[in-house]
């Protein structure tokens, strides 16, 4: 279901760089430290708070996706199941 490589970060895969973060909240954080790191390395927290942003969904949703296949109940943070709501 994985078509991309999961060694680049989301900044590589769609081009886009993003000013830097300027707005110290946690949701604004997290997401702009996630699109700087190997996809096979975000958590799923950041999955989770990538998707409820919108951000790179045809990167992030694939990968979720997997991640769900082997955990459905996956407790991304907050509780077990958050991951698939938010998907």
């Amino acid at each position: 279901m994985i078509n991309f490589d999961l060694t680049k970060t989301l900044q590589e895969l769609d081009g886009q760089i993003w000013d830097d973060n300027s707005f110290p909240s946690y949701v604004v954080t997290t997401v702009h430290n996630a699109r700087l790191k190997p996809l096979q390395d975000v958590t799923d927290e950041e999955i989770r708070i990538l998707i409820g942003q919108e951000v790179s969904l045809e990167y992030v949703v694939p990968i979720a996706i997997e991640r769900l296949y082997k955990d459905p109940l996956l407790r991304a943070n907050f509780y077990h199941g958050d991951l698939l709501q938010k998907v």
